[in-house]
């Protein structure tokens, strides 16, 4: 056996092997760079709109999903330090917007969207105005529904503890 029947063995051996690890690699880049997709196309479709239960769930895997990536996670500590005021002003609610728009930008650039995505970009997010009065609109049911939730208890416990008291409060 020569030095080429040698090397001719050792690749219909090793070559198989090698396509498994190369072929199981690129499928997890793959799936790493579309679960990163996932979590920046839930933030860019939700900038304007508020907070959402999807938003909550994407922003707490990034430090998983972007483990690789040091930009975007410090543009994730310092937008989530930001979130993390209690009672912001208006000075702090830019700030807090400030924050994400770079935040997003960041992973727009990890992503390959070097030049496509800007903070003017994400800035102007779609907002129909139907839309915005639907949200609006909800939010003032909810809060009408607090109000109410809150005035039933209150006279549901006030009645509560009457019952059984005679006019002077004498039980």
């Amino acid at each position: 056996m020569n030095c080429t029947d040698f090397i001719n063995i050792l690749a219909i051996i090793c070559s198989p092997v090698i396509a498994v690890f190369v072929g199981r690699y690129l499928q997890d880049r793959e799936k790493n760079r579309n679960d990163k997709m996932e979590i920046f196309k839930i933030l860019m479709m939700n900038r304007g709109l508020g907070w959402s239960y999807e938003n909550a769930k994407a922003l707490n895997i990034i430090e998983i999903v972007f483990a690789d990536d040091d930009n975007v996670l410090k543009q994730w500590k310092d937008y989530y330090q930001k979130l993390c005021i209690q009672n912001p002003n208006d000075s702090d609610a830019l700030a807090i917007n400030e924050a994400r728009d770079r935040f997003l930008v960041t992973m727009a650039q990890s992503l390959g969207y070097k030049e496509t995505i800007t903070q003017e970009t994400i800035r102007n997010a779609y907002i129909p105005i139907g839309l915005s009065k639907s949200i609006e609109q909800q939010q003032q049911n909810q809060k009408a529904f607090t109000e109410l939730t809150t005035m039933f208890l209150k006279n549901h416990e006030n009645k509560e503890s009457n019952d059984g008291k005679d006019a002077h409060g004498n039980a």
